[in-house]
């Protein structure tokens, strides 16, 4: 690109000292304002409304009707009345702009300042003569690039947080690394992301309004050690850095891209226009050749935004782990003696217990540094939030004792999981074909099935959380070939299962919800399709290399819906009460083995008690094929399948 545009651009008349806030003044000069006819009609006559480059610029995109709409809703981002749906107009109204006058509110930036990506992208093109323009300087911006200091970008995968819907897919978001940091002080990098202002904390609410794109989505700038404390620290999540590989051209579009971005608003549609959608958008236009949305479909999981930059050569130049305070703990635990492991759980009852006299100064050491992780993770929220008098007198005095131990801690880069890369896993959507026989449903059956995210218990584990499934609009179909009918056999609407182990100093909570329709093969409604709604919680056990083998119980409250149920006081409704038991075994890298059975108690129903158990055994050939055999008994049905998987 021409370098008069960024000079302007970056350079402002007077640079506003780093604490103060800078306000833009007017131009000190007008310049020609023929000049811009001229560039309008040389822009019309090079068709530059039509290249790939401007319509990422204003996310332009074919809607329904065949027309171009842009994906901004904010209207300081149109320049022209109907710059939403038409691109000439908007490069038009863009060019003419530069010679607006300056705005009276001091909070609305010149056009000139607001859209640096298009100026620089437009000068690219036109080769502005900066003499005819006016003289302009933009020391918002220059303040903003003065705090950046771009010197390369990352996109940043957190894993997935079942604890929150919003993240319950993962979460993506941008690193902007500064110039002149080392790995040492890369905490105060920049991280920027696009999320919900959420209004609500229903959680019904919350879904119908983000499912329906009600909530508004911005750019948020933050230092880096803040998303690192969100998501290392609190949330427990780690986090997965791909350096990007971009030319110093393409960081300077990306970076004043996001600074344009942060003029407007985008409607946040939950699958679809979401944090990782606006992410990898803004990438794409930092570099014409890249083609990232054309990588990704519906619904769009972030997972998906990290495997389309593997689908552009080249793009990802390193990948960085870093592990969540949780995931440090535990190899910090395993690695302790029983003896120091011991005095840990003393330390974080009473700060002040005194150590053994058999064990060494760095063991004490080692051990003091394990209690004040140890109260990181379990006090996570106090300790964020530094609101539990109780918890900072704990912590305090831990790293009092620590401090009196002239040992430096040893600083261990964590191995890198490789089998947890998030980008080697299996793709989102999953189609399956298997054929199954049942004595008591007439024999045998042929069955479909399919599922638009994510991940459940059996499928091969390399990518994603051992004990962790969610599956978006999972179903399976039947075909009876001798009854020649075709059956709904079940349909979730969200499935989510999140079995988190215990272990010494943790006692998560393991949960289940799942809402959607089933057969039901008992003497309540034999062979009926009814509506469901389940929540159960409870515990997990692990054992094993990365909780190879798990053990869950849980408690289960259900009710099911049928016209043509003996429900409770011989009504249509079903409810029911009763334990779930389970056991998880990833008995190699790519074979896993489940099985599970639940009894519920049906007060004042005909019959009283209805059960289910279930196996399954799923051997992954490839990261996108696997075969799976699969055992269902039911009151009033057994069933047995074979089955190809293929993921997508």
């Amino acid at each position: 690109m021409a370098a008069l545009v960024a000079l302007s651009v970056l350079l402002p008349r007077e640079s506003a000292a780093a604490d103060e806030d800078p306000v833009d003044e007017p131009a000190t000069t007008q310049g020609d304002p023929r000049y811009a006819s001229e560039l309008v009609a040389r822009a019309r006559t090079m068709h530059l409304a039509e290249e790939v480059e401007w319509l990422r610029l204003g996310h332009w995109h074919l809607g329904p009707d065949r027309t171009m709409l842009g994906e901004a809703d904010g209207p300081l981002f149109w320049l022209a009345a109907h710059g939403k749906r038409d691109p000439q107009a908007e490069l038009d109204a863009t060019l003419r702009a530069i010679w607006d006058p300056q705005p009276a509110d001091e909070r609305i930036q010149h056009p000139f300042c607001r859209f640096p990506a298009r100026m620089m992208w437009l000068d690219s093109r036109l080769h502005f003569d900066v003499l005819r323009l006016p003289n302009r300087g933009c020391a918002r911006y220059a303040h903003f690039l003065a705090k950046l200091r771009p010197a390369g970008a990352a996109l940043v995968f957190s894993s997935y947080f079942l604890n929150s819907p919003a993240s319950a897919f993962g979460h993506t978001f941008l690193r902007i690394h500064k110039a002149g940091r080392t790995h040492e002080n890369e905490l105060l990098d920049t991280g920027v992301d696009f999320a919900a202002t959420v209004d609500t904390g229903n959680a019904l609410l919350y879904a119908i309004k983000g499912l329906a794109g009600m909530f508004p989505g911005a750019f948020h700038a933050l230092p880096y050690y803040y998303k690192v404390r969100e998501y290392n620290d609190y949330e427990s999540r780690d986090l997965w850095e791909y350096e990007l590989a971009l030319s110093p051209q393409a960081l300077a579009m990306l970076v004043a891209h996001l600074w344009e971005e942060g003029s407007t608003y985008f409607d946040y549609f939950y699958l679809s226009e979401n944090c990782s959608y606006h992410v990898l958008a803004a990438i794409e236009v930092s570099d014409p050749s890249l083609d990232l949305l054309g990588h990704v479909k519906f619904p769009l999981v972030p997972i998906d935004t990290v495997r389309a930059l593997f689908d552009n050569p080249g793009l990802v130049r390193k990948i960085r782990y870093r592990p969540s305070l949780r995931s440090n703990l535990r190899r910090e635990m395993s690695a302790l003696t029983p003896e120091q492991a011991d005095f840990v759980a003393a330390l974080v009852a009473n700060a002040d217990e005194p150590a053994p006299p058999s064990m060494s100064a760095p063991d004490v050491a080692r051990a003091l540094d394990a209690a004040s992780d140890v109260v990181d993770v379990r006090e996570a929220k106090a300790v964020l939030k530094a609101d539990d008098p109780r918890v900072e007198r704990l912590k305090q005095r831990i790293l009092e004792r620590r401090a009196d131990i002239a040992i430096p801690t040893a600083v261990i880069p964590p191995p890198v999981p490789l089998d947890q890369m998030p980008h080697a896993g299996h793709p989102t959507a999953r189609f399956a074909l298997g054929t199954g026989y049942s004595p008591d449903l007439g024999g045998e059956y042929f069955e479909l099935r399919h599922r638009l995210a994510l991940h459940d218990l059996a499928d091969p584990p390399v990518g994603f959380p051992q004990t962790a499934a969610i599956e978006f609009l999972p179903f399976s179909l039947r075909l009876y070939p001798k009854a020649r009918s075709l059956e709904l056999e079940d349909l979730s609407i969200l499935r989510v299962v999140s079995l988190s182990p215990w272990a010494r100093f943790q006692r998560p909570m393991s949960w289940m919800v799942d809402a959607g329709a089933a057969r039901v093969r008992d003497d309540g409604c034999p062979g009926c399709l009814a509506g469901y709604a389940k929540l159960a919680a409870g515990a997990t056990a692990a054992f094993g290399a990365d909780d190879a083998f798990a053990l869950f119980a849980l408690a289960a409250v259900n009710v099911q819906y049928s016209s043509g149920m003996h429900g409770a006081g011989d009504s249509d409704v079903r409810p029911g009460i009763g334990p779930i038991g389970g056991v998880r075994w990833r008995a190699a890298r790519t074979l896993v083995l489940t099985a599970s059975a639940s009894l519920a108690w049906l007060p004042d129903a005909n019959p009283a008690l209805t059960w289910v158990a279930e196996g399954s055994a799923r051997w992954g050939l490839a990261p996108d094929v696997a075969l799976g055999v699969d055992l269902r008994w039911q009151p009033l049905a057994v069933a047995g399948s074979f089955s190809a998987f293929v993921y997508y």
